[in-house]
């Protein structure tokens, strides 16, 4: 869960057909491992690429697990 000053867990850009997942804690990043099962091409150092038609599940997920989004 974000502290105080971080204000959110996660950071989400949406370019139209991909949209990237950037984790902005220790706790996103984790979820993000133990539930995205990506593959190497997907990912840009810290920031998941995916496609439009997965963000919303992914982004429900995260958020039910009470991370917080931006």
């Amino acid at each position: 869960m974000a502290d105080s000053q971080t204000l959110a867990d996660f950071e989400v850009l949406n370019h139209g057909t991909i949209v990237q997942v950037i984790a902005l804690t220790d706790e996103a990043k984790d979820w993000i491992n133990d539930n995205v099962d990506a593959p190497s091409y997907m990912w840009n150092g810290t920031i998941l690429n995916i496609e439009h038609r997965m963000a919303g599940d992914i982004i429900a997920g995260m958020e039910a697990d009470e991370l917080e989004g931006r």
